[in-house]
């Protein structure tokens, strides 16, 4: 069954989530901000769905083990126009900022971008 929330998870990771959202948010606004073609006007994010195993509730924080292994944040961003799913032009500044902010003590979120009309 899908959770609609993100009870499941301790409040410091509901923190770093919500900062990657922040970030994804701020980068596409930046990214359309001179815009002049229609699309890039009305570009929108519809929704952005958190999956994998912190969906699930079987992510793995274990930084200082030998193996020092620690989940990502697996998020689907859908976007309003398939001209906006574009890595390079659009994303790929948020996915640096990701990995470098110290606030998502990094953590690194990959990005499957998937568009919809």
């Amino acid at each position: 069954m899908m959770k609609s929330s993100l009870d499941h998870m301790p409040p410091q990771k509901q923190r770093e989530l919500s900062r990657a959202l922040e970030i994804l948010h701020e980068e596409f606004e930046d990214a359309l901000k001179d815009g002049t073609a229609e699309f890039k006007k009305r570009g929108r994010i519809l929704k952005i769905i958190l999956f994998g195993s912190y969906a699930k509730g079987g992510w793995v924080d274990e930084p200082f083990t030998m193996k020092g292994y620690r989940s990502d944040f697996d998020l689907l961003v859908i976007v309003n126009n398939r001209k906006l799913c574009d890595f390079a032009e659009y994303w790929y500044k948020a996915a640096d900022r990701l990995i470098r902010d110290p606030a998502s003590r990094r953590r690194s979120a990959s990005s499957c971008i998937r568009a919809v009309r």
